[in-house]
């Protein structure tokens, strides 16, 4: 084989080649020609659904907000609320507390005026009685010894 014939044949592999390309690129074009328009379709449905799903973010974001807000009303009016309830128990507590120590003084002064109308004088009436009854046994005990010391005496001189 000559040069010139090599030459020739590579030429002619490489027109060949060149070939292949060219209908691998002219198949390619029309591939996408003919899914260019499926694909635009594509593009502006999921455009639309991009839109409808931003307007949709938006109102999402405006409910939160407003949610949020009501949220934090109820926080507050609760907050208030529980200072309000808690203000009130320790007032009723105060309340109670004083209603009691005012009972408890009561009730000493109670004890104080029982005792010195009712148990003072019984314990004098029963001192009293106790007095008297020492005294009837005292008197009675002492003429018993003089009686006995009567007859000790007339005993012993006889």
């Amino acid at each position: 084989m000559s040069e010139q014939s090599l030459q020739t044949l590579i030429l002619a592999a490489m027109a060949l080649v060149l070939l292949l390309q060219t209908v691998v690129l002219v198949g390619i074009a029309v591939l996408i020609y003919r899914a260019r328009k499926p694909l635009a379709a594509l593009a502006v449905r999921a455009h639309g659904f991009l839109e409808i799903a931003q307007r949709a973010v938006g109102r999402v974001d405006r409910e939160l907000e407003e949610i949020g807000r009501i949220v934090d009303e109820r926080a507050e009016q609760a907050d208030i609320m529980a200072k309000e309830l808690f203000e009130r128990g320790r007032i009723r507590v105060r309340a109670l507390d004083e209603l009691i120590c005012q009972f408890l003084r009561t009730m000493e002064d109670v004890a104080e005026l029982f005792e010195s109308t009712v148990k003072r004088p019984l314990h004098e009436a029963r001192a009293l009685g106790a007095g008297f009854r020492a005294g009837i046994a005292s008197l009675f005990s002492n003429r018993r010894p003089q009686a006995k010391e009567q007859t000790s005496r007339t005993s012993s001189s006889n």
